[in-house]
C-alpha cells in the first residue's frame, strides 16, 4: 500500500512525465511532449501536463476512447469555468480489463489522486456477469490499496447504436454492425456493475441516462463515438459529480 509518505511533488511530476511519454508514440507523441511543457489543451487532445504543485484537488479518469473524448472537454469547461480542480487521465485508451491487470498500477503512479474514476465495459463482451463484476471488485480494490483517500466513482458505458432506433445501424451500409454491444446488453452491464460497485460505496456516473435520450442528435452514425456536442454534454455531467463530491466552485 502507498502511504503518505511515499508521496513527493518530485517524484509524482516524475513518474506522470515517464507515464504520459512510455503509453504514447508517433504523432501524439510529439504533441503530448509539447503539451508536458506548455499545458495546453487543443482539438487534437487533452493537457497532459500535470501540476503537482496546484493546491487544488486532483482528479484521475480513466477509460476507453470515449473517455478520451469527454476528458478533453472536461479540461476545457474547467478552465473557462474557473473549476478549481485538476483533471488528468491516463494518456492511452485502457481498454479491457487485461489492460487494467497490467497497467494500473502505471498508470496510479505515485501521484496522490483525490478522485479516481473508471470505466470498463464497451470492452467487455461476455455474457458471464459474475466475471465482470469480479474484475470490477479487482479495479477498486488495487485503487483503494493505491490511494485509500480516494473517492472512487465508475462511469456507467455509454450506449450502443443499437440502444436508440434513432442510431440503429443498417446492416447492408454499417461495416461495424456485428461489433457493436446488442441492444440490451449495455443495460445489463451496467445494472450488474450498479448494484455490486454501491454495496463498496463506490459512486456511480450515470452517463448512460444523460446520454442516450438524445443518442440521434449526439451520437455520430455507425459508431459508439459521439460529436463534439455529446462529448460536452457528458462532460458537464463528470464535473457536476467531481465538483459535488470534492465541494469545489468556480471562479478566480
Amino acid at each position: 500500500m502507498m502511504n503518505k509518505s511515499t508521496f513527493s511533488v518530485e517524484s509524482c511530476a516524475a513518474y506522470w512525465m515517464f507515464t504520459v511519454l512510455d503509453e504514447v508514440s508517433g504523432f501524439y507523441l510529439r504533441l503530448a511532449f509539447d503539451h508536458l511543457l506548455k499545458s495546453e489543451i487543443t482539438e487534437e487532445m487533452p493537457s497532459f501536463a500535470y501540476v503537482p504543485s496546484s493546491p487544488y484537488p486532483k482528479c484521475l479518469v480513466l477509460g476507453d476512447s470515449i473517455s478520451r473524448g469527454i476528458w478533453v472537454e472536461t479540461q476545457r469547461i474547467a478552465k473557462n469555468n474557473s473549476l478549481k480542480l485538476s483533471v488528468q487521465g491516463a494518456p492511452t485508451n485502457c481498454g479491457g480489463f487485461a489492460n487494467y491487470k497490467k497497467r494500473l498500477s502505471h498508470w496510479l503512479g505515485t501521484c496522490e489522486w483525490d478522485v479516481v474514476q473508471f470505466n470498463v465495459g464497451m470492452h467487455y463482451h461476455s455474457l458471464n456477469m459474475t466475471e465482470y463484476t469480479d474484475e470490477l471488485t479487482m479495479v477498486v480494490n488495487e485503487i483503494r490499496t493505491h490511494s485509500p483517500a480516494a473517492h472512487i466513482i465508475f462511469a456507467l458505458t455509454t450506449p450502443s447504436p443499437f440502444d436508440s432506433n434513432a442510431t440503429w445501424p443498417n446492416k447492408e451500409t454499417c461495416k461495424n454492425y456485428n461489433n457493436f454491444h446488442k441492444s440490451g446488453f449495455v443495460q445489463t452491464l451496467n445494472n450488474e456493475a450498479s448494484v455490486s460497485l454501491r454495496k463498496m460505496n463506490v459512486t456511480i456516473n450515470d452517463r448512460y441516462s444523460i446520454v442516450q435520450p438524445m443518442l440521434g442528435h449526439h451520437q455520430r452514425p455507425c459508431d459508439v463515438h459521439y460529436t463534439k456536442g455529446g462529448y460536452e454534454l457528458m462532460a458537464m455531467h463528470d464535473l457536476d459529480i467531481f465538483s459535488n463530491i470534492l465541494g469545489v466552485k468556480g471562479g478566480s
